[in-house]
């Protein structure tokens, strides 16, 4: 009977590792999206930095070439104060030469807040450039191996089942209907070891007389408390 209690141990152990094979089926996929996301993430946050600080750099060449213009008109403006003969001409003269240079002191003015912004936008793209790369390298590098993970995920699971059917066929009809029956009712637990006189899956103490049944091994023996095959283990 021991070879047989042995046998539904290995079943229950091989029945964990699939199961856990099966969870990360469902969950490695997850796992990559969200690394791919945060890399798509990091990159994306570097383009829009990049394109605002394109857009800032346009803006100041547009001021810049507003400011010579105004820097032109207003020289021109200049040079015709000798060509001026009446009083009415003189104060047209002097109104168009105070808008030009509010408009050359309004381009000046936006040409520095737009170099200020610039300045802070490059060394904000510097410091998004450090983060990607490190997030690039962290996450690229995980990615990889769940990548990994996943094309060989199939493989060990048929590895695994393959194994499965070698134990299953030297259980006894019966005791393999015991296990499937309480694994189908108890999260696909069925079998579990003794751990310090009490069961290992509800955890309740046994008393002496069942401990000494169960360390016989000489029958299939279930908990009283939660249903499940108790074993007691060599190492024990």
């Amino acid at each position: 009977m021991w070879e047989e209690l042995k046998r539904l141990l290995q079943l229950q152990e091989m029945d964990d590792e699939l199961s856990s094979l099966e969870r990360a089926k469902v969950e490695l996929p997850k796992r990559i999206q969200a690394l791919e996301e945060r890399i798509k993430e990091a990159s994306q946050k570097l383009d829009d930095g990049k394109a605002i600080l394109e857009e800032l750099k346009r803006k100041k060449r547009h001021s810049e070439l507003e400011l010579r213009d105004a820097e032109a008109g207003l020289k021109e403006l200049q040079e015709k104060v000798y060509e001026i003969k009446t009083n009415k001409e003189y104060d047209a003269l002097q109104s168009e030469t105070g808008s030009k240079k509010e408009e050359i002191s309004n381009s000046e003015e936006e040409i520095l807040t737009l170099m200020s912004q610039i300045e802070e936008t490059e060394e904000e793209i510097e410091k998004q450039e450090g983060e990607f790369a490190t997030i690039s390298q962290e996450s690229g590098a995980e990615l990889e191996a769940q990548k990994r993970e996943l094309a060989t995920l199939e493989e060990k699971i048929a590895i695994k089942q393959g194994e499965r059917k070698n134990i299953v066929v030297r259980v006894s009809r019966k005791n393999l209907s015991t296990y499937e029956r309480i694994s189908k009712g108890k999260d696909g637990l069925a079998v579990v070891r003794i751990r310090k006189g009490a069961c290992g899956g509800c955890f309740k103490s046994l008393p002496p007389q069942k401990l000494q049944e169960i360390r016989r091994k000489d029958r299939l023996i279930t908990c009283e408390n939660c249903g499940r095959i108790l074993v007691w283990d060599q190492e024990d």
